[in-house]
């Protein structure tokens, strides 16, 4: 089965973006705009939302969390965590739903593939809809239950070619970071604050989402100690443990070795000699969350070969593994 990578956003405990001086985007006024559609009806409102910190995955309808619980989803196209439990794309009807402990809540609402983000600390759901044939950019504060964002700003005309424009510039929600969310738009980049309800057009939309990963660089590549790394933006099959001493490729050992051949997908650091990643069966069609030691490069399945998720989150680990 052939995975899509999942699009890039950080969400980590990085400091927020630095001032940029002379060349700060201006606020764009009016900002009555924010909320002009109601995307739900009644958002839960949780008392303290948990950091979605740790070891996560998805398979066979059940989400396994960092502390080692687990949470019955049903079958999910992608997941993120926020407030208390995971949320998730429905991989029969697409549509949106959060489980809990106590069960899971269905939403009359369809996001967009790709496009589900929450912040570190659990607080913010975001997602892209199209509840007409415009996007919509929405983020929901699971701490009030209210949404704080509901905008179109930027995502074209009705009357516009939309698929053509979507096709051509894909909107996409970059992520919830320190209070702001970030949004591409197929003309700019939307920075939300979520506090004051101010919106600015950040002019680094020209270096496309590049921007993005420099200024809230991705340390997960290394491991704790900084002996040994991975690089995150590598092809699956170009995925190599690189110190300062030897490049070593990671492999599938043991009994499942045999059974055709595969890529790996590094997604971070369980510990200084333990990276994670997905091994993908090419010729199943299967994956499997796996630990890659060092400095052998040896990978063994952590979970059973089918279909495994990671947060959406998740590029090359900020959610999945994330170093206390």
């Amino acid at each position: 089965m052939t995975r899509r990578r999942p699009a890039l956003t950080a969400l980590l405990l990085l400091p927020a973006l630095a001032a940029c001086g002379e060349d700060a985007p201006e606020p764009v006024e009016p900002e009555t705009h924010l909320v002009e559609y109601a995307a739900a009806a009644d958002w839960p409102q949780v008392d303290e939302p948990r950091p979605s910190t740790g070891l996560a995955f998805l398979e066979r309808g059940e989400a396994h969390l960092a502390d080692g619980t687990t949470i019955r989803t049903g079958p999910a196209r992608e997941f993120t965590l926020a407030g208390t439990g995971v949320w998730f794309v429905d991989d029969g009807d697409d549509t949106l739903a959060y489980a809990t402990a106590d069960g899971v809540t269905e939403f009359d609402v369809t996001p967009l593939p790709g496009t589900l983000r929450s912040s570190v600390d659990g607080r913010y759901l975001a997602f892209l809809h199209r509840p007409t044939d415009v996007a919509v950019a929405v983020v929901v504060d699971l701490g009030t239950g209210q949404e704080v964002v509901s905008s179109s700003r930027g995502m074209g005309d009705p009357d516009d070619d939309l698929e053509d424009l979507y096709e051509d510039a894909t909107p996409e929600v970059l992520g919830v970071v320190d209070g702001e969310a970030f949004v591409a738009t197929p003309s700019e980049t939307l920075r939300y604050d979520l506090g004051t309800g101010v919106v600015s057009v950040d002019e680094r939309a020209a270096e496309g989402t590049e921007w993005y990963r420099a200024a809230y660089p991705d340390d997960a590549a290394s491991n704790p100690a900084g002996t040994w790394s991975y690089d995150p933006r590598a092809a699956y099959v170009d995925a190599l443990l690189v110190s300062d001493e030897v490049e070593v490729a990671p492999h599938v050992t043991g009994p499942d070795a045999a059974l055709g051949d595969y890529v790996i997908d590094l997604r971070g650091w369980l510990d200084d000699r333990t990276a994670v990643g997905i091994a993908s069966n090419l010729d199943l069609g299967v994956d499997a969350l796996v630990t890659c030691r060092v400095p052998s490069g040896a990978c063994t399945p952590l979970s059973g070969f089918g279909t495994v998720l990671v947060p959406n989150d998740v590029e090359t680990s900020p959610t999945l593994v994330r170093r206390s």
